[in-house]
């Protein structure tokens, strides 16, 4: 799945994701499926990293929210690592301005 792509979209969708990216360097760190219905994307967002939840059926926004939880911050970090261990670069994604 285009976790980039999708987070795109939903951000011109979804007015809290679109405050949230809109003028900042982002980066989706990772995305998965938390079932069939539902998908997560972890944003590193001027910094400070986010979890943005959202129902892939129609590519709506459940929830935004900073990320706190311990283990989630742990994995974020590694996920950081192992891109930057094997030379992933990831450029900052800018919002195409209208």
């Amino acid at each position: 799945m285009d976790w980039v792509g999708l987070l795109l979209r939903v951000a011109e969708k979804d007015e809290r994701v679109g405050k949230l990216i809109e003028g900042n360097s982002y980066r989706v760190v990772i995305g998965n499926r938390t079932s069939r219905d539902c998908g997560e994307e972890f944003v590193m967002v001027g910094g400070k990293p986010y979890k943005i939840t959202i129902y892939l059926n129609n590519e709506t926004v459940k929830s935004v929210e900073e990320v706190k939880n311990q283990e989630q911050l742990r994995m974020i970090q590694r996920v950081i690592e192992l891109q930057n261990e094997i030379n992933i670069t990831v450029k900052p994604h800018e919002r195409e301005k209208k």
